[in-house]
């Protein structure tokens, strides 16, 4: 949905509104988690657990603008500098776990601009994941969920872990979640879809399709905390296969091409007296 900023003066009888649109104005991202540190970077809210050294969600808007094929991947791993050292993971939890350092937003997700770009490798975004599910299904889902977001003109993505007791760990206590979720939500809040794979997944991707409520059980976190109760119950019970296309296709835009839908529109209105 857009949010408007308004401004009005007085031209020759005529009051001149200008409206600007902002492609982020409904945050669809769950509701906070009291224990954890909420991070915000340029185009992530982020739930960062300390207990298990990574994010219980990352949350993301993933319109027609954002797939613009901008920035290259830099692959500059590195700590959150938002975070204290004793909370946050470091590269040394990941040197030679046997573990790929797995985005939740992934870095082709984040091609708009080098910041953007460059914030994705961030180890607050990040979770240890087995290669053959990080660099297969996975992978395979995070395409999936571009073309999504190019056909229905821009997604809310949230993405993260099971996180649970009882995890195994690498480095200095890095939980090794053994599943994980999206949640995708379309911005006219009309359509949403939940999926949950394990990390031993593989084959057709339309099986790991589950309701939001699942996960919602699953992770204690609530999702769409913002929309009305009868939104939620619609959008949450009801995984809606038949709205996703998983054979959608997907490519980018070229980076210098304007995808904004509107930019300012001047709106002249008369003075009745």
């Amino acid at each position: 949905m857009l949010a408007y900023a308004l401004r009005g003066f007085m031209y020759q009888g005529w009051i001149l509104l200008l409206f600007s649109t902002f492609s982020h104005g409904f945050d669809l991202s769950p509701a906070p988690i009291l224990e954890n540190i909420s991070l915000k970077k340029t185009a992530l809210a982020i739930s960062y657990n300390r207990e298990h050294k990574q994010a219980d969600w990352v949350s993301y808007t993933l319109t027609r603008n954002e797939l613009r094929d901008c920035a290259k991947r830099r692959d500059n791993f590195r700590a959150d500098p938002d975070l204290n050292r004793e909370d946050a993971s470091q590269l040394s939890d990941y040197a030679k776990s046997g573990y790929d350092r797995g985005h939740l937003s992934p870095a082709a997700d984040n091609k708009i601009n080098a910041k953007v770009m460059s914030e994705s490798f961030l180890l607050s975004n990040i979770s240890p994941q087995p290669a053959n599910f990080n660099r297969s299904i996975w992978a395979r889902l995070e395409l999936l969920v571009r073309a999504w977001a190019k056909t229905k003109g821009g997604i809310q993505v949230t993405t993260g872990p099971v996180l649970q007791n009882g995890l195994s760990t690498i480095g200095n206590h890095v939980s090794v979640p053994v599943e994980y979720y999206k949640v995708l939500v379309t911005n006219d809040t009309k359509e949403a879809i939940g999926l949950l794979l394990p990390t031993n997944a593989s084959g057709d991707l339309e099986k790991y399709v589950v309701s939001i409520d699942r996960i919602e059980e699953k992770t204690k976190i609530d999702f769409m905390y913002r929309l009305s109760n009868s939104q939620q119950d619609f959008l949450e019970k009801n995984p809606a296969r038949q709205n996703w296309n998983f054979n959608e296709k997907f490519s980018y835009y070229p980076c210098n091409e304007n995808l904004e839908y509107f930019r300012f529109q001047n709106i002249f209105l008369p003075i009745f007296n």
